[in-house]
């Protein structure tokens, strides 16, 4: 090694190119101080992503886990995103908690939330978030967490034996708590696919000695290439409610998405 290799800086990591077509997934099992890790959530992004790139292909991947996903990570990235992309698909996954934050303006005095590393992200911040894209990008969220429809607002064996709900009480829940939802998606430009109702809990379940959300495993499992949104959520909708399951995935948005091929620019 030569004296000027001494000091040389570190090259710089190259940016993400993030192209026309991106997946951009977070997911949180490590909730400190909590006492309610999940054990799925880091799984279903290894398989989101294991999964679109086999039988899809063409889209970037980035992932971002446990303490990487906080509240100011989470918009940043998005917004980051949308500063890349003037235009394509971007894919926005969430696999972890829902919650509930306190809010005077609501008719029963919470709003749903992600429960995210440090704090929450609640609806409407998340609908903020989501008019700030440019407009010519396509914008598609799936989210496997409780209370994920409030943020929008062909059968498979498995052998699911443990399950557990992917909600996470921040605040001691009032007495006939229920959430009201705030329709978003009437008046929004993108599409969120969620893992159940906004009354439902998502599971984080044990299949074939692994754990992943139930939302996940069947979806990723019934993905193909060349189907549309709607066409998709009929697959999943064959296992998902179920015996083992109750919950009962959604999906809102407008028409021209709905319509729209999985992970087509």
């Amino acid at each position: 090694m030569c004296l000027k290799d001494l000091f040389m800086k570190p090259e710089s990591p190259k940016p993400f190119e993030y192209g026309d077509n991106c997946l951009l997934h977070f997911s949180i099992n490590d909730y400190p101080g909590t006492g309610s890790d999940l054990r799925g959530c880091n799984n279903d992004q290894e398989d989101d992503f294991n999964y679109v790139d086999g039988k899809i292909g063409g889209v970037s991947l980035r992932g971002l886990q446990d303490k990487l996903v906080t509240p100011s990570r989470f918009e940043s990235e998005i917004r980051a995103a949308f500063r890349a992309m003037q235009r394509g698909l971007l894919t926005i996954g969430y696999s972890g908690h829902g919650t509930y934050d306190g809010d005077g303006s609501e008719p029963d005095g919470f709003r749903e939330a992600l429960a995210l590393w440090g704090g929450n992200f609640t609806d409407k911040r998340f609908i903020a978030l989501c008019k700030e894209k440019p407009a010519n990008l396509d914008l598609v969220f799936i989210l496997d967490s409780c209370f994920s429809e409030g943020m929008s607002r062909l059968g498979l064996t498995h052998d699911a034996i443990i399950k557990h709900p992917r909600f996470l009480m921040t605040s001691p829940m009032p007495r006939n708590f229920h959430v009201i939802k705030q329709a978003p998606y009437e008046v929004n430009d993108w599409l969120v696919i969620s893992a159940c109702a906004e009354n439902q809990t998502a599971a984080d379940a044990l299949f074939n000695n692994r754990y992943n959300g139930a939302f996940t495993y069947y979806a990723v499992r019934t993905l193909e290439k060349g189907i549309t949104y709607r066409q998709w959520m009929e697959r999943i909708w064959q296992n998902l409610p179920s015996r083992q399951f109750e919950q009962m995935p959604h999906i809102d948005g407008p028409e021209r998405l709905i319509e729209k091929i999985v992970f087509e620019v």
